[in-house]
């Protein structure tokens, strides 16, 4: 199972690829954070802080985004099949 990373401020982080499978993240800021192909599988990411992080062909499938903020995320491409509570920008 995933690691413990809930409240972590990981703003601006470079976490290209980087494998947050089954992990908590609840309200972990990742502002502004390179997320491009990140596998968040089953992620918990309750209240996280995603806005301007780039998603890009992120795999998302069954992360739990329940009032995390998207606010000018960038989600092109990315997985978001039995993801629950993502509240997408609006286009």
């Amino acid at each position: 199972s995933g690691v413990d990373l809930s409240g972590l401020d990981l703003a601006g982080f470079d976490l290209e690829r980087a494998n947050f499978r089954d992990s908590n993240l609840r309200n972990a800021d990742l502002g502004k954070a390179n997320l491009k192909g990140a596998n968040l599988q089953n992620a918990r990411l309750q209240e996280a802080d995603l806005s301007k992080a780039d998603l890009y062909r992120a795999d998302l499938s069954g992360a739990d985004l329940t009032d995390a903020d998207l606010e000018d995320a960038v989600i092109d491409a990315a997985e978001l099949s039995g993801a629950v509570g993502a509240k997408l920008p609006e286009e």
